[in-house]
Formats: structure tokens, sequence, C-alpha cells
């Protein structure tokens, strides 16, 4: 999966978990089946997005792109609200690539993108940069300035930019609307089983080791010490299963916290 920043120009120091030497760059002549939100713990209703993208992708031979936005924009116009991250870019585009995207544009949310216009954002980033052709959304999205542009806006625009735009309603689970409000919820009471049915997998925690003292290693238990992303993860103990260290998964205990 390759990682871009930015409205036109690609960045390769996000570190993408798997970049492929061959891809052409984003400006190439290659059309686009593209999914945009925030994406924030990936759970049932972001796949119902992107697998509808998928679906059209495969179809038409389009290339699966995810838009999503760092830091999540209620932290820049309210950051006394900010309302906490389920995962880190890491663990977000590792689930992302499990899912057969091919690209995530990971748009910082700053000023500039905060004062641009629904009308420029559709033209210079949407039809322009990545020719897009399958515009996927959620029929709540809003986006630009103002937050004047929706579901209809971009509809109305299917003529001028030649894109088909399909709203995806919200997704229930048990008699509740699935969203990254009610993930946030449940992780920061502790329940991770109902994390886990909202998400469809176990949470998971993506990071790059840090060296320590190495004191685990003097009473015969070495361990990784691991900056955790998770904003909302109760400090405790918990039981793991860690990834990334050999063949096969290993069992382990994480301490959260201090």
């Amino acid at each position: 999966m390759l990682i871009f920043q930015g409205i036109s120009s690609p960045n390769q120091g996000l570190g993408p978990p798997r970049a492929r030497a061959n891809e052409d760059g984003p400006k190439a002549a290659v059309r686009r089946a593209v999914c945009i939100g925030n994406f924030d713990g990936v759970h049932l209703g972001h796949q119902a997005l992107i697998k509808k993208a998928q679906e059209l992708a495969g179809r038409e031979a389009l290339r699966l792109t995810v838009v999503t936005f760092a830091p999540h924009p209620r932290s820049y116009f309210a950051p006394e609200r900010n309302p906490g991250r389920i995962q880190g870019l890491r663990s977000k585009a590792h689930v992302l690539e499990q899912m057969g995207v091919d690209e995530l544009w990971l748009l910082r949310f700053g000023r500039h993108l905060a004062s641009m216009t629904a009308e420029e954002f559709m033209q210079r980033f949407l039809h322009q940069t990545l020719r897009t052709q399958h515009l996927v959304i959620g029929d709540d999205f809003c986006f630009g300035a103002g937050r004047r542009g929706n579901l209809q806006m971009l509809t109305v625009a299917q003529e001028e930019f030649g894109w088909t735009v399909h709203g995806v309603g919200t997704v229930g689970l048990e008699g509740e609307r699935v969203s990254s409000s009610g993930l946030r919820q449940v992780i920061h009471a502790g329940n991770l089983q109902a994390a886990e049915k909202l998400m469809g997998r176990p949470l998971n925690v993506t990071s790059r080791v840090g060296h320590g003292r190495q004191l685990g290693r003097t009473i015969g238990f070495p361990t990784l010490n691991l900056p955790v992303a998770n904003d909302l993860l109760l400090s405790g103990i918990y039981v793991v299963t860690v990834e990334g260290l050999g063949e096969f998964p290993i069992q382990g205990v994480a301490s959260i916290g201090r």
C-alpha cells in the first residue's frame, strides 16, 4: 500500500507498511474509487464504505483509495473537546492494507485545509489529483470551509467532474448505530469485547520498539517498550497477542500506563 501526504504531493516519510517500488506517482493517468472519512478505528461502518469502493474498483479496474485526516478536525476546531484517538496512523494503515486498500492519502488538517472551499477541494484534489471515478462516503459526511460540502453537492457535481457518488447509510449492530464515538466509549470503559464486535476484530496497537534499561532480562522476562498512540485505553494489565517478532504470533502480557 502506498501512503501519500498532502493535497497533491507524495511523501514516503510516513513509513508505509509495504511500499511497492514499481508503482507510479499520484499524478499518473490512473483512475480511482475513493472513500473519504476519519476512519478512526476502521469499524464496521467504515468497512462498509471501503467494501463498496472495493467492489466498484474491482469491477472497473480502478485503484482503491482511502482519504483521511490527521489530526481529527474536531481537535483542530475545539482542542478542549479532543475526542481521543482509537488508533495511531500505523495501526490504521495496517488495518487498511489488510483490507486490500491500494492507497492511503493523509491530509494534515490545519489552517490551510480548514479554509479550503468545498468547490476547491472537489476541483483541485478529488478531480485533478485523484482522477476520481467513484466516490463513496457516509451520507452525513461534510467537508470544506464552513462544512458546506456534502453528499448533495458532490452528487450535483457528477456531470461536471465525471464521477459517480455513492452514499452509504448508517450501519447498525444489535439495534445500535456503529460509530467512532460509541467505539471510543466502550474502549474507555475497558469493554474490549464490545469494541471487538464494533470493529469485527480485536483492538490492535502498532508501534516501534523503544529501548529501555533492559531490566526485564535480569529476571528472565525480557520486555518490549512501546509508545502507545491510543489515548483511550485504561491503565492496567492486558492479555495480548504479539505479531511481528517471528513467524508466528506470541502470547504475552502488556502493562499499559506509567
